[in-house]
């Protein structure tokens, strides 16, 4: 995922939460490739468009990706 790219998922997807797993469904409906988690996360650090929460589930930690 590229910046233009980045900023046009903010765009669709604005006011949603959504977590990786989430993205990455949403992006195969679309015929387009999954996303680079670690490419994501360093435009996430740059943008104040996203903020990432961690939400446990059972013994696990997952983290949502909330869309401004």
């Amino acid at each position: 995922m590229e910046w233009q790219e980045f900023h046009l998922f903010v765009h669709e997807n604005k006011g949603k939460s959504l977590t990786i797993d989430q993205i990455q469904q949403q992006r195969r409906e679309n015929r387009l490739p999954e996303i680079n988690v670690l490419k994501f996360l360093a435009l996430i650090k740059q943008s104040s468009a996203i903020v990432r929460t961690y939400k446990r589930i059972g013994e696990q930690t997952i983290s949502i990706f909330e869309i401004r």
